[in-house]
């Protein structure tokens, strides 16, 4: 018996929902502003817990979409065509596809962009230079025949007509391992340096170069502030309100310079002159981004990472006389506003590219004869589905809900129709297929999970609107997670409850208590990624849903991620930036069953999808075509 990862294994019934049970879950919801807080921090900020979502599934109701009828054949084998031959071949390997970037300007002359919030760099690229090596190899294999009525790799359902006197054939590949090549390339090309200043938010908002914590009043920094560098595209004196500028401190408006005593008479400030400080009686809340790991926050750390490349960057050289950086090439440098220069916004770069790639070491080649097909009366091959649903409230009040429908064979299922971004979209146009698609939600060996297991796809999807190219992974590993999902939330103290989540607390009923923490050691985290790369300009796509599977409990935590064509910088994982939009974390779980009579005697009732909105069960709710990816409803954010 073999074993990968670290060996541990468990059933998928175990760790997954028996939609025979009455199954209700209740989440706390993050979204991308609070992904990165726990519920105590949330609770802590904020004042009142997150959000809900409730998952709940109808065990009483199957959706039922079609029947499936697979049909089947009886192959007959020839044996006086068995022969041995010898395959020559090669294999050309390519080193990756890569882009240069050229060029990047600052877009305020692009007619579409009527707003100045929506102003940012764009990037002027052309692609490198592709190398390329051929391999010759050569490859012994059996050729077997074989004569059938129909082909059966080609029916799925249906009834099939078929001409008796016609044969066509068909040849099959068979192999059982791979031959392993390897070919090093070379090459030279210029991306944005690891900085991605064009991609930074300031956040150190009172310009003190140290972090400040929630609530800190800003009262000046005792250094002269000159004023807020802007952008003047149409020459006219002064600033106009339509003109990007640097906004240091994160008030959303341009302020001017500091007044100060000019005691030389020069017309510019220098050091030592008396000034007079401004001061903002606003509360800060500053973040961070933890370069180097140690958890605190440096003067060259006080920035995050936003999606957009809006960050008007400006060189200060001369603190009277900024310099906008509208136009940047390979090469161009800036000094920042505290003196640091920042060497090559766009760097020439040299990638040792190792390439590897497999062909198949052929065991056979199988030709079946058949008879040619006259005509093909297809049936949909759909079956009966789990019915499950998702409800929350977003923080403006504005209700939402998904239906989820899930089907269990081997693997677990859901029904879904496959999603695509335009190809003029850049964040939120997005459009869904009416094709009705099984989307494998969790590869299962034999109905179990395996520690280590891995799963990748790539594909070709042509649709009536553009190409894309489809890669999919699925990786399954062992893990230990700790949630606010403790069942019990207080605790008798002398006759006094005392809640576990707030020892100060003392309460008259447990559940005005605040979630407490409890940790699930026994869970499987998998991670379902999607990457959609639309054939023509390159522009990628990608959705990743990152689930943990307790024992008995189901999902307990769900985060969901997504990311756009960006370059690689240190806060990037294997060359990506994915960006978190929604999380979930367990709050309470119910799961509750009737008995095993009861069960034998419970009549299903099977309800079409457009059926749904005549159903009180479902709050008359309506079947919807959603961007759902995994469990989540994937909503983009505006920045």
């Amino acid at each position: 018996e073999t074993s990968i990862g670290d060996g541990n294994e468990g059933d998928i019934s175990s760790y997954f929902y028996n939609f025979d049970n009455n199954v209700n879950a209740e989440f706390y919801l993050f979204d991308n502003t609070n992904f990165y807080l726990s519920y105590k921090e949330y609770l802590n900020l904020y004042g009142q817990p997150p959000p809900i979502l409730t998952l709940r599934n109808f065990p009483d109701y199957l959706a039922e979409i079609s029947p499936s009828d697979v049909q089947y054949t009886e192959r007959t084998k020839i044996d006086t065509l068995l022969e041995e031959i010898v395959l020559l071949d090669s294999i050309e390997i390519l080193s990756e596809n890569f882009t240069n970037i050229d060029v990047l300007n600052w877009n305020h002359n692009d007619p579409t962009v009527q707003n100045v919030g929506d102003q940012r760099y764009e990037t002027l690229t052309s692609n490198g230079n592709t190398q390329s090596a051929n391999i010759l190899y050569s490859d012994t294999l059996q050729t077997r025949f074989y004569r059938a009525v129909v082909d059966t790799p080609i029916i799925l359902s249906g009834i099939m007509f078929v001409d008796q006197s016609e044969w066509i054939d068909t040849t099959y590949v068979y192999s059982s391992s791979t031959i392993p090549f390897t070919q090093s390339f070379q090459y030279e090309k210029t991306q944005l340096n690891s900085e991605l200043l064009i991609y930074r938010l300031n956040t150190d908002c009172n310009e003190n170069r140290q972090w400040d914590a929630a609530g800190f009043v800003d009262t000046g920094n005792s250094i002269w502030d000159p004023a807020e560098a802007f952008l003047d595209h149409n020459g006219t004196p002064g600033y106009q309100i339509d003109e990007p500028f640097q906004d240091r401190n994160c008030n959303g408006d341009r302020d001017e310079a500091e007044e100060y005593t000019d005691s030389n008479t020069n017309g510019n400030y220098d050091l030592g002159e008396p000034f007079f400080e401004d001061t903002v009686l606003v509360e800060i809340n500053e973040r961070f981004t933890d370069v180097n790991g140690d958890g605190i926050a440096q003067p060259d750390e006080l920035f995050v990472i936003t999606q957009k490349p809006n960050n008007l960057l400006v060189s200060w050289e001369d603190l009277n006389n900024p310099r906008i950086l509208a136009h940047i090439e390979p090469g161009d440098s800036l000094v920042d506003r505290w003196g640091t220069t920042h060497q090559n916004i766009i760097e020439f770069a040299t990638i040792n590219d190792v390439q590897n790639r497999t062909v198949d070491n052929l065991d056979s080649l199988v030709t079946l004869f058949t008879n040619q097909v006259i005509e093909h009366l297809p049936t949909h091959n759909g079956g009966d589905y789990f019915i499950t649903k998702t409800e929350w409230t977003n923080y403006g009040g504005e209700r939402f809900y998904d239906y989820l429908l899930f089907k269990e064979d081997n693997h677990v299922f859901k029904l879904t129709h496959p999603t695509y971004f335009t190809p003029d979209g850049f964040t939120s146009d997005f459009w869904s297929s009416n094709e009705i698609v099984d989307e494998v939600m969790f590869y299962t060996v034999n109905g179990r999970l395996r520690d280590g297991e891995v799963i990748e796809e790539e594909y070709f999807d042509s649709t009536s609107v553009a190409i894309y190219k489809i890669e999919k992974s699925f990786i399954v590993e062992s893990d230990t997670i700790t949630m606010p999902a403790k069942k019990v939330r207080a605790y008798d103290d002398n006759g006094t409850l005392v809640c576990y989540g707030d020892t100060e607390l003392a309460v008259d009923d447990p559940s005005d208590c605040p979630a407490a923490d409890t940790t699930f050691f026994d869970c499987f985290k998998i991670t379902r990624t999607l990457t959609m790369t639309l054939i023509g300009n390159g522009v990628e796509f990608g959705s990743r849903d990152v689930t943990w599977l307790a024992k008995d409990m189901g999902i307990v935590r769900d985060e969901m991620y997504i990311r756009w064509t960006e370059p690689s910088g240190p806060f990037a994982v294997d060359g990506e930036i994915w960006y978190g939009i929604s999380k979930w974390e367990l709050g309470t779980f119910i799961s509750s069953s009737s008995s095993a009579m009861g069960k034998l005697l419970a009549k299903k009732h099977y309800r079409k999808l457009d059926e749904f909105e005549l159903l009180p069960d479902f709050e008359n709710d309506p079947y919807r075509i959603n961007h759902v990816y995994g469990f989540q409803r994937v909503i983009i954010p505006e920045e």
